[in-house]
């Protein structure tokens, strides 16, 4: 668990990060907690699955253990690790000078097709390039 503890943190979006080894555990957690705290004002997380309507709770998972650095941050963070790979992607589509596609379409292909489903912003069980945008 995680807490923004300081006017830094209270500052971030993700105030509160808990871990679950199981979804089941998170989605029982979750629907426990939105009744104590409905109401509350919601400031979303960036590149996480909203569980509530209003965006008050959200998950995300940790990045692969096995990827490489990447960008300027360490991998250590599921927001970082999608940012390094979105920038990679876009730098290196504006050195391709593709014309086939704006350079961020291409890296939301290159997150579709590493597995990452950009509409909930989490992983697909299965690899689908019906996903993938054309």
């Amino acid at each position: 668990m995680k807490l923004g503890a300081d006017h830094y943190g209270l500052l971030r979006a993700d105030k509160m990060v808990i871990y679950f080894a199981f979804k089941d555990d998170l989605n029982e957690f979750a629907s426990r907690l939105l009744v104590q705290i409905a109401g509350i004002p919601a400031h979303g997380v960036p590149f996480s699955t909203q569980i509530d309507s209003d965006g008050l709770l959200s998950s995300a998972a940790d990045p692969p253990q096995d990827q490489t650095y990447l960008g300027f941050f360490p991998d250590n963070s599921w927001r970082i690790w999608i940012c390094n790979r979105i920038a990679q992607a876009i730098h290196a589509a504006r050195n391709a000078n593709l014309r086939s596609m704006e350079p961020w379409e291409y890296a939301i292909s290159k997150l579709c097709l590493a597995g990452i489903d950009t509409e909930c912003w989490t992983w697909r069980d299965e690899l689908d390039e019906s996903h993938v945008p054309r």
